[in-house]
């Protein structure tokens, strides 16, 4: 048991301090629990095909397919018409559209619906684009809690659980679901929106990035070794030596071209470069260059009729999550360029191609109109401002609702299990082509295929060696008479702290079978104390990044940290008390 609480607690500090990626923090997980003997390797290797697992990736292939057809475009659409710009009635529709479509569907692409969506809206309703995002992102992580199907966390539970031989139904949640929901909604409309910070977002993408000391305008001088050369994207000296400096435009009167589509250099072209601060100033030192001082800088400068400016925010499942630019090759992959990025409020842009990448990073990008047209279909990126959105297949958005209501149906009325539904709606829609075959391997959700699957067995493995029946009898010591609804409060409580510092589904692992073994020590109802568990395991309002949704509106909402626990934390205390008053009603002890 000794040797299973220092691999609890190793998991625990690795997650909590981010030192390694959490898909490597989880295989560590796995192959610790092999190496003990805590599993053995056919007991690993179940969680890859525990229910959990094969449900929540079926779920997101069919939530995949109803986004590719256009659907969610639609849903965008009618709520830009029917909000007429009035604040109330934005944030109304807004949060209620995303915490409708987050019960049945993927939070991460409902939100990322939005956002588009709500920058128009907060531009022409005169409202901070601040007061929106938040009440979105916590809107999506409340819809959740309505369904089975909510949260990859609701999945899992309702796996262990069923293990135990409990099935918990579809709809079975829904009451204190909706209960959450609306006591969370109406607290933002009342308190949290007039909590948050007005934090209007820059006009100017430049100014937002403060680029203006990493991009300079240099005049090509007659007699300069570049008359005559073609201009690629890096500038270079005669003999094709780099200065370390890069060219994002070329001017020539009033025509502007992106490098690699100039025609070659001749005297009096202007050059816009981007570098750091120190190569910039070496230009000065170069013959037949001389750098424009009266060079201001703004949107106008970086764009014309083919080149713009665009943000993007890494997706969960891009493929440059864990890279750096220079690693993926970024500029020739893509084909535009990656000028700044902002993590966590903070803006890097010295030295960008050697930063590690991270999901929720926005990348301010400049490229032709075409490729970054192009970048609004790739799984990679989710671009804030589309120039074009990639064309919706129409004629496949009855069929893949279709689907995806009949499987709703049959799962809900107990026609077929939940796993069994998913697998058969998820197959539908690939051979209906509302998914496509090739699309298939883009949006799989191999990170969370790998946390269910190297995690799960931690729960067996906490159960058979005595660790969850410990963890069990700290918190009742701690509890003090160990009233039941005491120790649910406590068991929360525990949860919700986990949930903070690690992930919904590692603290739901974690604390599901401590949560049996109060049961069974107390000699009541595991019901109660399970359902705790599940729904404090996705109530992660205190910080940006204990929530995918979360991570994403933090830097385009221009939040600070703090920002969150400002908010969270009295939305997080009140539902903490509508769990205690209202789980032993619905599932008494």
């Amino acid at each position: 048991m000794l040797l299973l609480f220092l691999i609890v607690t190793g998991a625990v500090v690795l997650f909590f301090t981010e030192a390694l990626p959490v898909e490597l923090t989880a295989l560590l997980v796995l192959a610790a629990l092999l190496v003990t003997g805590a599993v053995t390797p056919e007991e690993g290797l179940t969680g890859f095909s525990n229910p959990a697992t094969v449900t929540v990736t079926g779920l997101l292939v069919m939530s995949a397919a109803i986004e590719k057809t256009g659907a969610l475009q639609i849903v965008a659409r009618r709520i830009l018409k029917l909000s007429r710009h009035a604040p109330g009635r934005v944030m109304a529709m807004l949060t209620g559209a995303t915490g409708a479509l987050s019960m049945f569907l993927n939070n991460t692409p409902v939100v990322a619906m939005q956002l588009p969506i709500a920058i128009s809206l907060a531009e022409k309703s005169r409202l901070a684009l601040s007061r929106l995002l938040m009440p979105i992102s916590f809107a999506a992580i409340l819809g959740g809690t309505c369904t089975m199907i909510g949260t990859s966390t609701n999945v899992l539970v309702g796996a262990l659980a069923a293990e135990r031989g409990w099935r918990i139904g579809l709809f079975d949640i829904t009451g204190i679901g909706l209960a959450y929901f609306a006591v969370g909604m109406a607290y933002m409309a009342v308190v949290g929106v007039r909590l948050i910070p007005d934090r209007d977002r820059p006009q100017e993408l430049s100014e937002k990035y403060c680029l203006r000391e990493y991009i300079a305008e240099v005049e090509v001088l007659p007699g300069s070794a570049l008359v005559g050369q073609p201009a690629g994207p890096r500038l270079t000296l005669d003999g094709g030596e780099p200065v370390g400096v890069g060219i994002l435009a070329v001017v020539r009167g009033e025509h502007k071209y992106p490098p690699g589509e100039a025609p070659a250099l001749t005297a009096g072209d202007l050059l816009i470069v981007n570098g750091a601060v120190d190569r910039l100033l070496r230009l000065r030192e170069l013959p037949g260059l001389r750098i424009r001082h009266d060079f201001h800088l703004d949107d106008r400068a970086l764009q014309s009729g083919q080149i713009v400016l665009a943000e993007g925010i890494l997706a969960p499942a891009s493929r440059l999550v864990g890279a750096t630019l220079k690693e993926a090759d970024f500029r020739r992959t893509y084909g535009v360029v990656a000028l700044a990025v902002r993590r966590h409020g903070k803006i890097l842009r010295e030295k960008v191609g050697r930063v590690r990448l991270s999901f929720g990073d926005t990348l301010l990008l400049q490229g032709d109109r075409q490729r970054m047209d192009q970048l609004g279909s790739v799984a990679d990126f989710l671009m804030l401002e589309r120039i074009k959105l990639p064309q919706p297949r129409r004629d496949k958005i009855p069929l893949a609702v279709g689907i995806f209501l009949t499987c709703l149906v049959l799962m809900g009325a107990g026609v077929l299990p939940l796993t069994t539904a998913v697998i058969v709606g998820a197959l539908l829609m690939l051979l209906t082509r509302c998914l496509r075959l090739q699309e298939l391997y883009n949006v799989l959700p191999f990170k969370i295929i790998l946390l269910l699957g190297c995690l799960i067995p931690l729960e067996r493995a906490m159960e058979r060696s005595g660790a969850a029946d410990g963890i069990a009898h700290a918190l009742l010591r701690v509890a003090g008479d160990g009233r039941p609804l005491l120790v649910l409060a406590l068991l929360a409580v525990v949860t919700l702290v986990l949930t903070e510092i690690m992930s919904n589904t590692a603290s739901a692992v974690l604390m599901a079978p401590v949560a049996f073994a109060l049961a069974a020590q107390l000699g009541v109802s595991p019901k109660p104390l399970v359902l705790a568990v599940m729904f404090s395991a996705s109530f992660s309002f205190l910080t940006p990044v204990g929530y995918q949704t979360n991570t994403m509106i933090y830097d385009v909402g221009g939040y600070r940290f703090t920002d969150f626990a400002r908010v969270g934390a009295p939305l997080t205390a009140l539902l903490l008390s509508v769990s205690v008053a209202l789980i032993p009603l619905f599932w008494p002890f």
